[in-house]
């Protein structure tokens, strides 16, 4: 496999928006029920957001189901500038934002009144891999979430803002422009990555007890150059090639059956770095483990991951 020691430029910065933002985590103690807007995930784009708000199509069915519809609502089309609120699509019992060229990782809960429940939902947007949530109730309740973008030198000349994203008490889920920002320059290198994070610490008053919440996001970016081929090849157990498959990248099988004497599977990955020469990775999956990962370049250039289940037949 050939590795690349070429290493990248890279770049942290932290808007004026983020810093306003950080104001609004003073606590107000003391009511009955007083409870900050909770910080539940991230909104990832690559433009600065402030110039990305479009006018949204809002329609008095899309809040019927929602406990005080009516008022959310109103709350959405007096919205403050900037703010850009995610639309609950009670079919799929997520929210969705939409009219942004950004990338969703966030975990909210919705409340769907007709079936007096309660629902927590977790979104994660193709482009974002190797997605991991840890959510934790109780008298301190935490969210931890982290994920990777990985992308291709079409994406690797762009800033990504990490915007964060906060729920309401009434349920509403919107994303507030600004946050860690990420860049990458100079000459990059398969591997080469970053990462961006934000946090929340607050506590609160419920029915006079006091409790806490945590939150803890995390995004990393992962440079890699993109797969033009995939080969899948079973071995025996005395290392002979029992049958190659070749695939684009992107159109791998969710399951895969084997041979019975296979003992093992090679995945070769080949891809052209920047030189413009062809180089192959290759990685062993053992027999007994369930699954392999392969990756494919989308129109946009970043590079997602997709996984393929392995029904061993020895």
């Amino acid at each position: 496999m050939k590795k690349s020691r070429k290493t990248g430029i890279v770049t942290l910065f932290l808007s004026m928006m983020m810093i306003l933002a950080g104001c609004q985590l003073a606590v107000e103690e003391g009511s009955e029920t007083s409870v900050e807007d909770r910080l539940i995930g991230a909104l990832i784009t690559t433009d600065s957001m402030s110039s990305l708000w479009g006018e949204q199509e809002l329609t008095p069915e899309m809040f019927e189901d929602m406990e005080d519809g009516a008022l959310i609502l109103e709350e959405y089309e007096n919205r403050s500038e900037g703010v850009h609120y995610a639309i609950p699509s009670y079919e799929g019992k997520k929210y969705v934002f939409e009219g942004i060229d950004g990338y969703s990782m966030f975990v909210a809960v919705m409340h769907m009144e007709e079936e007096n429940e309660t629902y927590s939902t977790s979104v994660a947007d193709p482009e974002i891999s190797d997605l991991s949530t840890h959510i934790t109730a109780g008298d301190v309740e935490k969210i931890e979430l982290t994920g990777t973008i990985y992308f291709s030198e079409n994406r690797a000349e762009r800033p990504w803002h990490m915007n964060p994203v906060y729920q309401k008490e009434n349920g509403v889920v919107y994303a507030m422009p600004g946050g860690m920002g990420f860049s990458m320059g100079g000459e990059t290198g398969e591997g080469t990555s970053g990462s961006t994070r934000t946090d929340q610490a607050l506590s609160y008053t419920e029915n006079g007890e006091t409790k806490s919440f945590e939150s803890h996001i995390e995004i990393n970016y992962t440079f890699m150059y993109a797969p033009s081929r995939i080969t899948v090849v079973e071995m025996n157990a005395d290392n002979q090639v029992l049958i190659r498959r070749e695939y684009e990248p992107g159109k791998l099988p969710e399951e895969m059956g084997t041979n019975e004497e296979a003992e093992y599977l090679i995945i070769e990955t080949e891809k052209t770095g920047e030189d413009g020469k062809t180089f192959v990775e290759r990685e062993i999956v053992n027999q007994g483990e369930e699954s392999f990962a392969s990756f494919y370049e989308m129109e946009d250039g970043i590079i997602s991951k997709m996984m393929t289940i392995i029904l061993w037949r020895g």
